[in-house]
């Protein structure tokens, strides 16, 4: 029973071991990534301008193509597109086949970055509804004068 004790962590570790050494390439790069943006002092505005920038088609997503970009960019060379589809694997948490800013934010900014750009996104959706409610609120008073035009004086 002694050899079944020693014998499950080390399958345990073994399977992690050959995980990260299957991803070896991916987790050099993203690695890479991460000390490339710690050294240029890419805060969460930054990551947000260089996101948009690399975002081609602007759908919010990077794919394998536009992330291929943003790592030429940060001065990580060519990258061989193999390893590129295989980050985009590794990334991509919601496993849609592309990155959206808050998956790669998590992946490669420091911990305070990471959340300011949640802060930054909330802050841009809640200026966003605030806006989206006082036009409606304007169309609605607008209409109701009309209707008030319309009546006719008894």
């Amino acid at each position: 029973s002694g050899v079944l004790y020693v014998a499950v962590p080390l399958g345990i570790v073994g399977n992690a071991f050959s995980a990260a050494w299957e991803n070896r390439f991916e987790l050099a790069i993203m690695s890479d990534v991460q000390r490339r943006f710690k050294l240029l002092g890419i805060g969460a505005e930054a990551f947000r301008d260089a996101f948009r920038a690399v975002d081609c088609d602007c759908s919010g997503m990077i794919d394998v193509e536009e992330l291929g970009l943003l790592l030429e960019a940060l001065g990580a060379g060519t990258v061989p597109e193999k390893h590129i589809r295989n980050l985009v694997l590794l990334v991509d948490d919601d496993e849609d086949g592309a990155i959206s800013e808050r998956e790669l934010a998590r992946a490669v900014l420091a911990p305070r970055d990471y959340l300011e750009l949640r802060y930054l996104a909330r802050r841009d959706t809640f200026s966003k509804a605030s806006a989206t409610t006082q036009r409606a609120e304007t169309l609605q008073s607008s209409n109701q004068s009309e209707e008030r035009q319309d009546r006719p004086v008894v």
